[in-house]
């Protein structure tokens, strides 16, 4: 992501750790053309940015969902400890 949007404007990567069936991808491969991101570990151990891990998915009616309370939590907590760290640098 680096590549695209230049070397330190990320702090934060979300990964899912959640173990999708082998059925449920290669259906995603014929099916939907779509293939499962590989999370690049070897980079990301030397890159500057938090890593975030969390079992993330899950499957719904025979679909693949990101469990969205879970992202959502997530997020939403990384936001509120940014905020407090910048409060922390702003002097009065």
């Amino acid at each position: 992501m680096e590549s695209y949007l230049g070397k330190g404007t990320i702090d934060s990567v979300i990964v899912s750790t959640t173990e999708i069936p082998e059925e449920m991808l290669k259906k995603y491969e014929t099916e939907e053309q779509k293939n499962l991101v590989k999370v690049d570990y070897e980079n990301m151990r030397n890159a500057k940015y938090e890593v975030i891990e969390s079992d993330l998915l899950t499957t719904v009616d025979g679909t693949i969902k990101h469990n969205s309370l879970k992202l959502s939590s997530i997020i939403f907590f990384q936001l509120m400890n940014n905020n407090e760290d910048e409060q922390k640098k702003i002097k009065f």
